[in-house]
């Protein structure tokens, strides 16, 4: 952007955690703005890049809490990120996840939950929690879930490995709905777990990845290096892990 350009943003970095410019879009993720001077220097951001003849569409994305009131669209991302086929099943996933995302101690609480938005739509969603916590919110959705998991992935649940342990910073879930993709939304929540395990002391970050995913090429390049295998339901996935300055 420029020496000159970058000290307009001295302002705007006190609000802002990440930015960057992705296949010529600029991409900026920010937390609460509520400061209207902020949001009119954003807009004279925005402009500025525009005159510098980006013709693109400047995409500015917002990562937030998740509500209790949208446990829907939780478990609607949650159904998505397991590559679920059975649609026979849906409607009891929909269901049973609902209920386990509406509650405020379980792995998939709407608590441990980040929403995307771009332009004040959902764009996408990310479960990411200490890795200290992680057996025991899991436990808590065992009755619940253990039937269905058995049915679509063959009895794996008892025979799990732990997918995170304390010191870890462990994103389980993350979906970006359909008209999103290829937008940053899905690098945006990942920069926004290393942010939260920053602000948590915790130095390194953790995913797990279906060997074919194609995700992975994104993982590698956000600095996600291949730790070893791991077997999650009876399925074989590859761990990754990023390490972060604390």
């Amino acid at each position: 952007m420029g020496r000159r350009w970058e000290k307009e943003w001295e302002e705007i970095g006190k609000k802002i955690d990440w930015i960057c410019i992705c296949k010529e879009k600029v991409v900026i993720l920010c937390g609460e703005i509520k400061n209207n001077n902020i949001n009119q220097q954003l807009f004279r951001a925005k402009q500025h890049i525009a005159r510098q003849g980006n013709k693109n569409l400047t995409i500015m994305i917002r990562i937030r809490k998740a509500t209790k009131e949208e446990v829907a669209y939780i478990a609607e991302g949650i159904y998505h990120a397991f590559l679920l086929e059975d649609e026979g099943l849906y409607n009891q996933w929909i269901r049973t996840l609902k209920d386990v995302c509406a509650q405020e101690d379980t792995h998939y609480s709407y608590r441990n939950t980040w929403i995307a938005e771009v332009d004040g739509e959902r764009a996408g969603m990310m479960i990411a929690v200490n890795g200290e916590h992680y057996r025991v919110q899991r436990d808590r959705m065992y009755p619940q879930l253990k039937g269905l998991f058995d049915v679509a992935f063959g009895k794996g649940w008892d025979d799990m490995e732990d997918e995170a342990k304390a010191g870890e910073f462990y994103i389980d879930s993350l979906s970006v709905s359909l008209p999103y993709r290829n937008q940053g939304v899905g690098t945006a929540l990942i920069e926004k777990a290393k942010a939260m395990a920053r602000e948590q002391g915790i130095g390194v970050v953790t995913l797990a990845v279906e060997p074919t995913n194609r995700a992975k090429k994104l993982y590698q390049e956000l600095g996600f290096r291949y730790q070893r295998m791991i077997k999650i339901f009876n399925e074989e996935y590859e761990l990754y892990a990023a390490e972060i300055v604390v």
